[in-house]
């Protein structure tokens, strides 16, 4: 095996260590999480909605480093749970 088939190995990538430590972290939060009805994604918004709210899904999903589309179906199982109210601005119906 060459040096550069080594740094192509598995468990020499970054991407793989990051990935498994955030599957770890996870795992972590699930049975602290799992007796609240929350996923680690919905805990996520959650307590961004308790650093600041009322707020945009735009500005809520830039700061959970998620796309709209993402955060939004996020955002409907919360309320469809009783856990957040969502209002269309007055100035602005699509937000």
């Amino acid at each position: 095996m060459t040096d550069t088939d080594d740094l192509l190995r598995l468990e020499n990538q970054l991407c793989f260590a990051v990935v498994t430590a955030a599957r770890n972290v996870v795992a972590i939060y699930r049975p602290i999480l799992e007796p609240l009805g929350l996923t680690h994604p919905q805990y996520l918004v959650m307590l961004a909605l308790w650093e600041r709210a009322p707020r945009s899904l735009n500005d809520l999903a830039a700061d959970l480093a998620l796309e709209p589309a993402t955060a939004s179906p996020l955002v409907k199982r919360l309320e469809a749970d009783g856990l957040v109210a969502r209002q269309r601005s007055s100035e602005d119906e699509r937000r």
